[in-house]
């Protein structure tokens, strides 16, 4: 098989994967879904993931890829941290709509493995890590180191919190209600 086809495959294999798991849940997902959706017959897509673990790895690779050079972008385009942090929640009420629907794509597959399979968590975390240094980055640049996690914290929360509750009332206004709280609340921070 071509090196390029088999590139695509995976990349294909891989993206399907990552909306299924969104959409339905890792434990929801199967290969036949998978199947479905990309058009590969399930022996084509055990040649290249041989368990569905690595399929989960695949998709927090690309995800984690996806995020790292989202935030580079972001670090080279905004002037200030405080518009770094700005284009942080603009992320999530552009996201209003999928929020509602399906949760926080890191939030959702978080909280299942955590609690059917802790040891994959392990490797789907390193998402929120990668924000949480982020925006402790970018709080430092307006605030000692202790109070700069602990900021960054508090707006994985808030956000967090605003999705989870869209979520449970499937109503993408929460988002955008609680941004505005959240910017009230990074100007506060930004300023005091």
């Amino acid at each position: 098989m071509p090196a390029d086809k088999g590139i695509h495959a995976r990349e294909a294999i891989t993206e399907a994967a990552r909306r299924l798991f969104y959409q339905k849940g890792y434990g929801a997902t199967s290969y036949a879904d998978i199947a479905e959706v990309t058009g590969y017959g399930k022996g084509n897509i055990h040649y290249y993931f041989k368990s569905k673990n690595d399929i989960l790895n695949a998709v927090t690779e690309a995800r984690l890829a996806d995020y790292r050079k989202m935030l580079a972008e972001w670090e080279q385009d905004c002037t200030t941290p405080l518009s770094c942090l700005q284009r942080f929640v603009d992320m999530f009420t552009s996201s209003a709509p999928e929020l509602a629907l399906y949760g926080c794509p890191m939030g959702t597959i978080n909280s299942e493995l955590g609690k059917e399979s802790p040891e994959l968590q392990q490797d789907t975390r390193r998402m929120f890590d990668l924000f949480l240094q982020w925006l402790t980055r970018q709080f430092g640049r307006m605030m000692d180191t202790g109070r700069a996690r602990e900021s960054a914290e508090q707006l994985m929360v808030m956000l967090q919190g605003a999705s989870l509750l869209a979520h449970a009332q499937r109503d993408s206004e929460v988002v955008s209600r609680q941004a505005q709280v959240v910017l009230g609340w990074l100007s506060g921070v930004h300023n005091g």
